[in-house]
């Protein structure tokens, strides 16, 4: 029984010093990191410094120290002229098409612009047709309406002249064989009603001094 428990002790001890070990490892670890990140920033920065020294010392040889510089000197100095003048030369192209993108730009924005008030005009503009061809067609409508009106006065006219006509000649006609039956009826003797059609003449008779012998 207390071998037992002397080697459960051992184990706990052993896991302790483990567990230790492990923990002193990380530490050290993350302190090598934080010491390797901090030595690497100070390199970053110094040679950024240096680098920086470097440029304003080839600037200050370049502007107050090139007359009568070496050849190997004078070589890194056509170098810098090169590049200053693709530099002028790219920022001129920039500034060109800077402008003409400023004036492409707005030239959008006055087409745009443009393209809302052709749209605006062309809608004020159907909408006035609309509402002029509604006037037009309400017009012809009343026109139609009067005009079909006109025709049907016009031809009822036409029907009261033409039947005022067949009266007048009924008429006429009435009168003129008025006289003719009231002749014959003067004629006929009283009681007896005046003949229609006129008789035939009846031969007449001839007298006996008329005959040859």
């Amino acid at each position: 029984m207390d071998m037992n428990k002397d080697n459960i002790k051992s184990g706990f001890s052993l896991v302790g010093d483990t567990i230790s070990e492990i923990a002193s490892s990380v530490a050290e670890k993350n302190r090598l990191r934080v010491q390797l990140n901090h030595i690497r920033g100070l390199i970053k920065a110094d040679t950024a410094t240096r680098d920086q020294a470097y440029i304003e010392l080839g600037r200050y040889y370049y502007e107050h120290l090139r007359e009568g510089a070496a050849p190997e000197n004078e070589a890194i100095c056509a170098v810098v002229d090169a590049a200053n003048q693709r530099i002028s030369n790219a920022s001129i192209k920039y500034m060109e098409l800077l402008n003409l993108q400023n004036e492409t730009k707005i030239c959008a924005e006055n087409t745009e612009k443009l393209k809302k008030y052709v749209a605006a005009a062309a809608a004020d503009a159907a909408k006035a047709a609309k509402e002029k061809g509604t006037e037009i067609a309400d017009k012809a409508k009343t026109a139609a309406a009067e005009l079909k009106d006109k025709a049907a006065v016009a031809v009822e006219d036409v029907k009261g002249r033409f039947a005022a006509a067949d009266k007048i000649d009924i008429d006429e006609a009435a009168a003129e064989e008025a006289p003719a039956e009231e002749a014959a009826a003067e004629e006929a003797p009283a009681g007896e009603a005046a003949p229609a059609e006129e008789k035939a003449e009846a031969p007449a008779e001839e007298s006996p001094e008329s005959f040859d012998f």
